[in-house]
């Protein structure tokens, strides 16, 4: 219960500097994915889904911020991205290729940190609205046999575009 609690109280401050992050790092976009992981000690992969603010200008570089939920079959994750993307492309069409840091939290003594590089498209479909794909490759530390590397794939609305 301790634990629930925690994470409902980590999820609330990390949501709120997000949306206050909102001039820095561009459109917030809710989205879900699914989440591969390939580990000397083990392998898996598991449903994702959450929070990403990334730069929608094209040309002008921003923070990319990403904050999600991991559920496989044993366990609930919760991995932190912060990179700077740049954003290239037209106001229709956005691509931004992206590099950062990773921190992931998870039950009890589990936490892994790590880089984490990836792409994202926005696809502008309304005024305010777009979609966004985005395919993120993360190398973890915190298994004993080493790097793990993990790889996730996305999909979201991203809404209050400018």
């Amino acid at each position: 219960m301790r634990f629930m609690i925690r994470q409902f109280l980590v999820t609330a401050m990390v949501a709120s500097v997000l949306l206050e992050a909102r001039t820095a790092s561009g459109a917030p976009t809710l989205e879900v994915g699914q989440m591969h992981w390939e580990g000397a000690v083990s392998s898996g992969s598991a449903l994702q889904a959450g929070l990403r603010g990334s730069p929608d200008h094209p040309g002008r570089p921003g923070v990319d911020f990403c904050f999600n939920f991991v559920k496989d079959e044993r366990d609930v994750a919760v991995p932190l991205d912060l990179a700077v993307g740049l954003p290239v492309g037209t106001n229709q069409l956005l691509v931004e290729p992206r590099f950062g840091g990773t921190l992931a939290l998870g039950r009890g003594p589990f936490a892994a940190w790590g880089w984490n590089a990836g792409v994202g498209a926005l696809i502008r479909t309304g005024d305010a609205v777009g979609l966004r794909l985005s395919f993120t490759n993360r190398w973890m530390m915190g298994d004993p046999a080493g790097v793990v590397h993990w790889t996730s794939v996305t999909a979201g609305l991203a809404f209050n575009l400018p």
